[in-house]
């Protein structure tokens, strides 16, 4: 068999090793070479006048800060040192992707070296690898060789005006000779948010609430209205909270003052009970039976509307002076109801006169007055002014009663006289007096029955039956003087003195005197009687 030439040294071509480490020194030194360029250009001049200091942080990602370049040198490095194995990597992975055996130096016992693959096969391989190069795709090599090693943003910032001096180079002239491998852009830093400016801090006085509070609290809760006290004590308590945290502006501090001033103006004072629960303690005991009923009744109403105010415990002072009012007006309008005792008394004597005395005309306006006398009499709630005015109605008719004519009345008069004295019980009165009236009692029927009647003989013959009637003596009552009798006739005379005996024997014989006397007079027995008396307690025991 005819051989060829090798186009490459032999030995060169068995170390699979060699490609790699040649690929690595030239992605190692590009990649320096412009890190190096990089560093030492200058940043192009910028129109700082006109752009804003924000707009620079938000599309400045095409300047590189001296920071961001020292970074960016080291990033290089470490990403250099991983291109160098990969590149080793893709060298061994071309013999595996095409079924090479990779070329190595075997030595067997007797020193020969044997080789796996022919100078003619590595011109073949060559060949196939460039075929397959032109239509495959692009391998990780590839791609970092295409790739810029400056990340560029899709928008690029408004580049400022430049002098003519400083022309903008070229893509060319911008590409490195040597691609580096992609550099990750760096996720661009938020700018750090400043703080809002602190407004200026305004000083809010508080003193003049807190003076109020303090009289607020000083109030008696005893001395004013349930409602108008807790209304006040809410805008004190929300005054407290707003002095406790101290967060309000002036405004809401005067408004508040505002508000618990009002609220401390509008409390109302509990009235005072005393007044009115002593005069309903009065009207209490008050008879309400004498009294009219319409009085009365306004009376007790008055008396509930102020036992009701009482016990809701707390009202105004105005509320209490108009029940007070209202009680004592019901107490000076009560009407009480006549006392008519004398009413009663002024009837009973219109209707026992004797009415054979009087004219029918005067008798009949008689019992017309007592007619009203006896209604107003009846009526219960009648007042003391109605029934004095029927008295008085009665009292005229019995002064105006005339009498028929003379001499009949005085005739009249003696009759009726004879005839009371017939039915008196004489056995009651002495003889002695006895035998004086029955004497002079004959005398007036004699002079009634004869029939020659005048009236003076008439008035004369009155007046002495009148006489007589009056002269009557009693009986005198003896009981006692005749138990005391008894009593001291039981008594011993040797056992008392004989001066002290002396004297209770003769009030004794005195006594007995009267006891026998039939005529004996009241008075004389009781004479009798206290001197028997004084002698039984006089004596003196021996």
């Amino acid at each position: 068999m005819k051989t060829n030439k090798p186009i490459f040294d032999k030995e060169l071509l068995k170390n699979k090793k060699l490609l790699g480490i040649v690929a690595a020194v030239t992605v190692c030194t590009g990649t320096v070479g412009y890190a190096t360029y990089q560093a030492f250009t200058p940043p192009k001049q910028q129109a700082t006048e006109n752009i804003s200091g924000e707009k620079e942080k938000e599309d400045g990602s095409w300047i590189i800060s001296e920071d961001r370049r020292k970074k960016s040198s080291i990033t290089t490095k470490k990403s250099q040192a991983k291109k160098n194995k990969a590149t080793t990597d893709v060298s061994m992975d071309v013999f595996e992707r095409f079924g090479l055996v990779e070329t190595t130096k075997d030595s067997d016992s007797k020193g020969t070296t044997k080789s796996s693959l022919s100078p003619k096969e590595l011109v073949a391989v060559a060949q196939s690898i460039k075929d397959k190069e032109a239509t495959k795709q692009p391998t990780i090599l590839d791609q970092v060789l295409q790739q810029p090693a400056i990340f560029k943003p899709e928008k690029s910032p408004q580049k400022p005006a430049t002098d003519n001096t400083q022309t903008k180079p070229s893509e060319e002239t911008e590409k490195p000779v040597v691609p580096l491998p992609p550099v990750q852009p760096e996720t661009p830093q938020e700018p750090t948010p400043q703080p809002d400016p602190q407004p200026p801090v305004a000083i809010v006085d508080y003193q003049v609430l807190e003076r109020l509070v303090e009289n607020a609290e000083g109030l008696p809760a005893s001395a004013y209205m349930t409602a108008s006290y807790q209304a006040m004590q809410n805008q004190l308590k929300v005054a407290k909270t707003m002095l406790e945290e101290r967060q309000a502006t002036q405004a809401q501090v005067n408004a508040q003052v505002e508000a618990l001033q009002a609220a401390i103006d509008q409390l109302i004072l509990r009235g005072n009970f005393s007044d009115l629960e002593q005069l309903v303690a009065q009207v209490k005991l008050i008879q309400r039976e004498n009294y009219t009923t319409e009085s009365a009744q306004r009376l007790d109403q008055a008396y509930e509307q102020a036992t009701a105010l009482i016990q809701e415990g707390e009202a105004t002072q105005e509320r209490i002076d108009e029940a007070l009012n209202q009680l004592n007006q019901a107490i000076m309008h009560l009407v009480e109801r006549g006392e008519k005792a004398a009413l009663q008394a002024i009837i009973d004597q219109a209707k026992g006169i004797d009415r054979v005395l009087y004219t029918a005309e005067s008798l009949q306006v008689l019992d017309e007055a007592v007619g009203q006398a006896q209604q107003v009499l009846q009526f219960v709630d009648a007042t003391q002014a109605q029934v004095d005015e029927s008295v008085q109605l009665v009292q005229t008719a019995l002064a105006q009663l005339q009498t028929i004519g003379e001499p009949d009345y005085s005739l009249l008069q003696l009759t009726r006289l004879i005839e009371v004295c017939e039915q008196m019980d004489l056995t009651e009165y002495t003889e002695q007096s006895v035998a004086v009236f029955t004497a002079e009692l004959a005398r007036a029927k004699a002079f009634v029955s004869s029939g020659e009647v005048t009236e003076e003989a008439a008035q004369a013959q009155l007046a002495a039956l009148q006489q007589a009637k009056e002269q009557l003596v009693r009986k005198a009552d003896k009981t006692v003087l005749t138990q005391l009798i008894q009593e001291v006739a039981q008594l011993e005379a040797s056992n008392y003195t004989s001066d002290s005996w002396a004297t209770l024997d003769q009030a004794l014989q005195t006594a007995n005197q009267v006891m026998a006397d039939p005529q004996a007079t009241q008075e004389q027995v009781n004479d009798a009687v206290s001197v028997l008396q004084n002698a039984k307690a006089a004596l003196v025991e021996v």
